[in-house]
């Protein structure tokens, strides 16, 4: 079970998912707890979990990533990726890269790639 922290209010669970103006968690539903169109999502250590999100601004992990961070149009920004990410329109930022990386329209960030890094119009840069 991951902690996670949603516009400032903090939250655990294994399962995130954050679309069509609904925040769910573990399948319940908690939207009505969340005041802010803008989500930001920060999780402060390493997430093992499924993350899964639409209309998200930004994804800070303050650790690594084991396990599956998806979004829509949100920069995600972590430590090293050992597990998946995916952006459709937002950047991924990492240290490194182990595994898994894909973005359709934004730009992929890491100092070290071993793993695999998709990108259809955005840069890679390392």
């Amino acid at each position: 079970m991951s902690t996670i922290t949603i516009n400032n209010k903090t939250y655990s669970g294994n399962c995130i998912i954050i679309g069509d103006g609904k925040v769910i968690i573990d399948g319940k539903d908690i939207t009505a707890k969340e005041e802010s169109k803008n989500i930001n999502v920060v999780i402060n250590k390493d997430y093992d979990g499924d993350l899964i999100l639409s209309g998200c601004s930004k994804v800070d992990v303050h650790g690594n990533v084991f396990g599956n961070i998806q979004t829509t149009s949100g920069t995600i920004c972590c430590e090293n990726v050992e597990g998946s990410v995916r952006s459709t329109s937002g950047s991924v930022n990492c240290k490194s890269v182990g595994y898994n990386v894909e973005t359709t329209s934004g730009s992929v960030i890491s100092d070290i790639i071993y793993g695999n890094v998709k990108t259809v119009s955005g840069s890679i840069v390392k």
